[in-house]
């Protein structure tokens, strides 16, 4: 459904994902969805709208389908950034349902810490030295995660796949609050026709 955006479909993964295929994007939910966590972690560095393009393309697409994940994904940024902001707990990595193969949601896990790291990048805090000793250390571990290749398919394996991701739903949040990312701004990009 072309230019209407379900609010419960803003953080479901197969929506997410399916809009940025249409759109060409070249990255999936995971990866968009760390690009934009990583951005939102530095104040105001989500505010250039430069990001949408680096995610969604000039390209193959249509224009329609391009606009359309455009604004999916600032709906994506302004939900992810009340979750990182809110003392409830609520955030979490935009990954696979649990009925996805765990070698999948491996992947995506891969993905989304390559796509966190990017966004940290791109918003300027991409110096290991220049952060604060605990959001180093969670960083150099994201990057070690982000090489992460698939997965089993044992308990065990489950169980580690379900540590990793509690280890970066917190430590994200830890970064967001160390490097004060928390701003109540909601310019999130320039304005769609």
């Amino acid at each position: 459904m072309h230019g209407s955006i379900d609010p419960n479909d803003t953080l479901d993964y197969v929506h997410v994902d399916i809009s940025l295929q249409r759109a060409a994007a070249g990255i999936g939910a995971s990866e968009a969805h760390g690009v934009i966590c990583g951005l939102l972690c530095v104040p105001e560095a989500i505010e250039n709208p430069q990001w949408l393009e680096e995610v969604v393309p000039e390209g193959v697409a249509s224009e329609q389908d391009r606009d359309d994940a455009k604004r999916l994904l600032i709906s994506v940024a302004e939900v992810s950034r009340a979750q990182l902001g809110e003392d409830s707990f609520e955030f979490y990595p935009l990954l696979p349902e649990d009925e996805f193969p765990l070698q999948s949601r491996g992947r995506a896990l891969a993905q989304w810490c390559a796509g966190f790291l990017f966004g940290l990048s791109i918003a300027g805090a991409g110096d290991l030295d220049a952060l604060p000793a605990d959001s180093r250390e969670i960083v150099g571990d994201l990057s070690k995660f982000a090489g992460i290749r698939g997965g089993g398919r044992d308990e065990e394996e489950e169980n580690a796949y379900a540590e990793l991701v509690e280890y970066i739903r917190v430590g994200v949040m830890l970064i967001n609050q160390e490097l004060g990312g928390q701003s109540s701004s909601s310019n999130f990009g320039q304005p769609l026709h």
